[in-house]
């Protein structure tokens, strides 16, 4: 029995991933020209971006991320197996993007005149939470490939941050956006009829790139529209302080 903080995840696939090599070692033929390599990094669930994890690895060559062929073995390298918690043996993973976004805004005291009156100031957050709406709302694809049924493309922002005080407009805010995102090329042995677009079409999922693309399009769209309003705010407020200006003099 293992006991202790972490036994489940993920002390126990470790143990059951050494088991597993044990009995590899046993039971495979001699003249097996396979290469099994046992993997145990840290960092997994941040992005494996740690100098010690398995980044580093991957920079070494000593595992490889896409299957490659020897030109001597012919055998493919680069599949793998993570031992997760359960009883469910599943075939893959969704695909995960994760953007930052981040918006600059124009800070000033939220009891100033020239707040009140909209001719300074740019309250980032406020724009954020627009953006983020808007990801939220956008039809994004339902279409779920067949090896991952019920398990559509989901946007989710997760991590939130902005503002420094009470009183004072805040001048920065940024946030963390999830994706996971379903295969999106044809399955082997898949044929799609020409020009038939419906919710299991796989011509309708969604690639990592697309959904990047259409969050910075929001993104720009969004912060073009404020930036507009606010320059004419501006305008409409020093032009009526010019005139009440010119009418006391």
């Amino acid at each position: 029995m293992l006991y202790g903080r972490g036994a489940c995840d993920n002390k126990g696939g470790i143990a059951v991933a050494l088991y597993t090599l044990k009995r590899l070692q046993i039971s495979l033929p001699q003249n097996f020209r396979g290469k099994i390599i046992l993997a145990v990094v840290a960092e997994e669930e941040s992005g494996a971006n740690s100098l010690v994890g398995l980044r580093y690895l991957m920079d070494l060559g000593a595992v490889k991320p896409f299957p490659t062929t020897s030109p001597n073995t012919l055998t493919c390298f680069g599949g793998s197996i993570y031992c997760y918690p359960g009883r469910t043996v599943t075939i893959g993973h969704r695909g995960v993007l994760r953007l930052r976004i981040n918006v600059q805004g124009t800070s000033l005291h939220t009891g100033s005149t020239d707040w009140a009156l909209k001719r300074r100031g740019a309250n980032a957050l406020t724009a954020l939470c627009e953006i983020i709406s808007r990801i939220e709302t956008y039809p994004w694809s339902r279409a779920c490939h067949p090896s991952f049924p019920n398990l559509p493309l989901t946007v989710t922002p997760t991590l939130f941050q902005g503002g420094v005080g009470e009183s004072i407009v805040p001048e920065a805010a940024s946030c963390v956006v999830d994706c996971r995102i379903p295969p999106s090329s044809s399955s082997e042995g898949e044929e799609e009829e020409e020009g038939v677009e419906d919710s299991n079409s796989n011509r309708n999922r969604s690639s990592s790139e697309e959904v990047r693309q259409q969050i910075e399009s929001t993104v720009q769209e969004i912060l073009h529209n404020r930036n507009a309003v606010a320059e004419s705010a501006a305008n409409s407020a020093s032009a009526a302080a010019a005139a009440a200006a010119g009418c006391g003099g």
